[in-house]
């Protein structure tokens, strides 16, 4: 049954920063299909095998992924005083 939170979720007092803050699995599966640890990384998974896309903090203001990342509608980039710049999806 899904629950409705209508105060934050504070989760505090984790043993380290891969510790598991936050995590989601179905009763029929076997692992989660998201895991978020104490360091904000977030790790998605078929719910069949080990999650293999992971999507963190690498340094200040930057956020990565070791995987690929799609973007559907393309991905446009901003720069403080220059104009935006756009990559189309198909990379034309």
């Amino acid at each position: 049954m899904a629950q409705k939170f209508k105060t934050p979720i504070n989760i505090e007092e984790l043993a380290a920063t891969s510790t598991e803050a936050f995590t989601v699995k179905l009763d029929a599966e076997s692992t989660e299909r998201i895991i978020i640890t104490a360091d904000g990384k977030m790790t998605w998974g078929s719910g069949a095998a080990t999650g293999d896309t992971t999507l963190y903090r690498s340094a200040a203001n930057t956020l990565k992924t070791d995987d690929t990342f799609e973007a559907s509608a393309g991905v446009v980039t901003m720069a403080d005083a220059d104009t935006p710049t756009a990559s189309l999806s198909d990379g034309a």
